[in-house]
């Protein structure tokens, strides 16, 4: 039998928590449409721009993080729970699922992960409160399904809004031209960032290849944007793929258009211009640019040769004067002060890698520290070779000689 003080308890308890759950459903599809759909700033905005995608990622966080884990906490700290088996659950609640959902949402990436905090709150909820009661007539039946469908539902919607608003700006546009440079706008400008991008908080934000989690709260860098590009340039059926300098830890996209691939960098407001003039503009920026790779789906595409002038690096490995057949050689060299390294080489039937470096001169103090040649990895060791590259064309032979210590 449930006693009349706690029958009111409950009800209480399970209104407030609803409630404030639906009203940060609320919030923070409020903050979604604003940072989608009032786009195309200019200078005097920004700070308003900054301050929407701010209190974005603050109300994503208490809806997907704060609020399941504080109901999680309530749970098991005020029953019997806490103390079942010796597992200390305030611990799991406070520690582990966080930690838990942070992995679904950005390391494995899958849609499915955001219906899951939601769902643990309604139903932590349901079995300790609403479950308890006899006469549950703190809501009626139909608001009872607007806050829920409003607590599951309104911050989707939101997205489905931005994406109609987007979808029908774009209809208007007359060609592909015009309407890769409005996607190439739009990201930049529905993008979230600015907190650095080493920072703890910053990180586990970060939308990937995420297109759901663009829309949703878009923490970007350069990568991120280039994949929430593709996915725009994929409705327009065109062709399209990532390009990086991953020795100067920057990317971007290529566009086909009228036979040839011409560069879209949002983060730069590049848009729609040659590689080679991508190239001059990272170079004159930094005064180097030694690597250019397309990620394509299957292997990557050295496009080095066609973006710079380069230099030919002719690498030997060898074992008692014997050439080391399918070696794994890698390029590394601190740039901006973390390590950045070059897709693997595997040396041939006669040991060798070749390969074309661009420019090196790095001349941008904002980049130090930055070592202006790359470390020789042999099968993971580093040889404590050096190689750098001028861009003048001149060829560098490298002998690499495992059995020496």
């Amino acid at each position: 039998m449930i006693q009349k003080g706690s029958h009111r308890t409950g009800e209480t308890r399970l209104k407030k928590y609803l409630s404030f759950y639906f009203v940060i459903s609320l919030v923070l599809s409020f903050t979604i449409i604003l940072r989608l759909v009032v786009t195309t700033f200019d200078n005097e905005a920004i700070s308003f721009f900054k301050a929407v995608g701010f209190f974005n990622v603050v109300f994503y966080d208490l809806y997907y993080y704060l609020l399941p884990v504080i109901v999680v906490v309530l749970w098991f700290t005020s029953t019997d729970r806490s103390l079942e088996k010796g597992v200390n659950w305030k611990f799991v609640g406070i520690i582990v699922l966080p930690v838990v959902l942070i992995f679904i949402d950005y390391c494995v990436n899958i849609i499915v992960f955001y219906f899951i905090p939601p769902a643990i709150v309604v139903s932590i909820l349901y079995f300790k409160y609403w479950k308890k009661l006899s006469t549950p007539t703190f809501f009626s039946k139909k608001t009872l399904i607007i806050i829920l469908l409003g607590i599951f539902l309104m911050p989707y919607l939101s997205v489905l809004f931005g994406l109609t608003n987007t979808s029908l700006t774009m209809n208007t546009l007359q060609d592909d031209y015009e309407k890769i440079e409005y996607i190439s706008n739009y990201v930049m400008d529905a993008h979230t960032s600015f907190w650095g991008s080493g920072s703890a908080y910053y990180s586990p934000h970060r939308v990937g290849d995420n297109f759901l989690k663009f829309w949703l709260v878009g923490v970007c860098g350069c990568g991120d944007m280039a994949y929430s590009t593709i996915s725009f340039i994929d409705f327009l059926d065109l062709k399209s793929r990532p390009v990086g300098f991953p020795g100067e830890d920057h990317m971007f996209v290529e566009v086909f258009l009228d036979g040839n691939w011409l560069v879209v960098d949002p983060g730069y407001n590049l848009t729609l211009i040659t590689q080679k003039e991508r190239a001059f503009a990272r170079i004159k920026e930094i005064g180097g640019l030694s690597y250019v790779v397309a990620n394509s789906k299957n292997d990557p595409i050295d496009l080095t040769e066609i973006y710079v002038n380069t230099d030919k690096i002719i690498i030997k490995i060898l074992d008692n004067g014997n050439p080391v057949t399918d070696a794994k050689v890698t390029l590394k060299h601190t740039f901006h002060g973390s390590t950045f390294s070059l897709p693997s080489f595997y040396s041939d039937n006669n040991g060798t890698v070749i390969l074309s470096l661009g420019p090196m001169s790095y001349s941008n103090p904002n980049i130090e520290p930055a070592e202006q040649f790359y470390w020789v990895y042999v099968n993971e060791k580093n040889t404590n070779i050096q190689i750098t590259s001028s861009g003048s064309g001149k060829s560098t032979l490298v002998e690499v000689n495992l059995n020496v210590d």
